[in-house]
């Protein structure tokens, strides 16, 4: 398996914690080709700077040219930006070419994640699709939780189950993709605490690091940590 091409959709608490650790991971590993895309339509604000990589020269700016500024100025020149919210037309004009692309979904939109897995099942050739996800604290008691979920073709054979066949959130989505405009035009701020941002983007390098290496469990598709208690359950 050689993955030739990465987006990662969404740059905000847990995706502006991967990417930076993700481009250099895919710059130097054998398995991987070096370019990474990043795709989101949103602008820091002024809430962001709590756990978001940005500070007061970045509010107003878009989180995907950012991020990718930040990588080429450390040197990994591959990253680029898409700075607007993927839909399935939009994917579906990334993905040609491709033999092996990698999708991380790091957002906090089911029918965003459902529109990547519709559009790379119809992709002819192996796929990864890795798909984050962490505990809110809006009940003010500092949940530390994160769930990971991967899902794919390798080597012509199938591996994992699709998250739209195990949660149902996904599989019939009740929110929409965003248009244009920041995501708090489109939904309400769900606060979160910037470890467990680091906590799910962590999770996140660690499967594909594995999935990369070959090395990943087959009897397994789905990681849930919990920061608090340190246990690691797998699914």
């Amino acid at each position: 398996m050689f993955v030739d091409s990465t987006i990662v959709i969404g740059a905000g608490g847990t995706g502006g914690q991967l990417i930076p650790s993700l481009a250099r991971l895919l710059a130097y590993h054998p398995n991987a080709a070096a370019h990474l895309l990043i795709a989101d339509g949103d602008v820091f604000e002024d809430h962001n700077q709590a756990r978001q990589l940005c500070g007061p020269d970045q509010l107003g700016r878009n989180k995907a040219d950012v991020l990718a500024h930040h990588c080429q100025e450390i040197g990994l020149c591959a990253v680029r930006s898409h700075p607007d919210f993927l839909d399935k037309a939009v994917l579906r004009r990334l993905l040609p070419g491709s033999t092996c692309p990698l999708i991380v979904s790091a957002v906090d939109n089911d029918a965003t994640r459902k529109s990547v897995i519709d559009v790379l099942q119809e992709h002819q050739g192996d796929w990864l699709h890795v798909t984050t996800g962490n505990a809110d604290d809006s009940d003010g008691r500092g949940r530390i939780a994160t769930s990971t979920h991967w899902h794919g073709v390798i080597g012509g054979q199938p591996i994992g189950l699709s998250p739209a066949l195990l949660f149902g959130n996904i599989a019939r989505p009740i929110d929409a993709i965003p248009a244009h405009g920041t995501c708090a035009a489109h939904a309400p701020s769900a606060p979160q605490l910037i470890s467990a941002n680091a906590l799910s983007a962590a999770m996140a390098l660690l499967v594909i690091q594995n999935l990369l290496d070959g090395v990943m469990p087959t009897s397994h598709n789905s990681a849930f940590a919990n920061g608090r208690t340190f246990q690691l359950t797998l699914s």
